[in-house]
């Protein structure tokens, strides 16, 4: 009804695209959730409203990752300084797939607008990960210009244990490379711990 009444209101048509993504339509779902991206001249609500349709393609059965990372990635360009869009897309690359670099790169830009703890929790995280995965897999970072962290340093930097990411990769969706490479190099003495939080 709110849609005949104002064909062009976006508002209307989020809220459309939230109801299908809840309801499990999810094509249906992004095409209102573009419609509705379209016709927003904010680019703030833009934002909100790619970061939800990144939420939907993250969730959705099969996931559709590649699509979340664009919707999130866009989130963040239009996200103009929000230091919480950016942590949040910053802790989407940490959890949920292994684009480490993009997750430093959001946390630290979370970090130039705003000393944040979280924030810097997920810089450690994605340095301790993107370190892990260089170990497990040296052939991905034989090329790299930047070479990941040591443990040492990132724990130095951020305050984020090799404890804490132990316990955090190995709860996360993906092969929890630094946990793996933590176990290998005998860095992790008590497998039983319990991080803060």
């Amino acid at each position: 009804k709110a849609i005949n009444l104002a064909p062009e209101k976006p508002e209307a048509m989020f809220v459309k695209g939230s109801v299908a993504a809840q309801q499990g339509q999810y094509d249906d779902a992004e095409r209102w959730y573009r419609k509705a991206i379209e016709r927003h001249t904010d680019n703030k609500r833009k934002s909100n409203i790619y970061y939800w349709l990144g939420e939907m393609l993250k969730d959705k059965k099969p996931r559709d990752l590649p699509g979340a990372m664009q919707a999130y990635e866009k989130s963040a360009e239009l996200a103009e300084g929000r230091t919480g869009m950016l942590y949040r897309v910053a802790m989407f690359f940490v959890t949920d797939t292994d684009r480490y670099d993009k997750a430093i790169e959001y946390a630290n830009r979370t970090l130039a607008i705003r000393d944040w703890p979280d924030a810097r929790r997920a810089l450690g995280l994605a340095m301790f990960y993107q370190w892990g995965d260089a170990k497990q897999n040296p052939g991905k970072y034989k090329d790299a210009k930047k070479k990941p962290e040591e443990p040492k340093n990132i724990t130095g930097r951020t305050g984020v244990s090799a404890e804490y990411a132990f316990v955090e990769n190995a709860a996360g969706s993906i092969t929890p490379w630094a946990t793996i490479a933590m176990l290998n190099a005998g860095m992790i003495k008590d497998v039983d711990v319990v991080p803060p939080r």
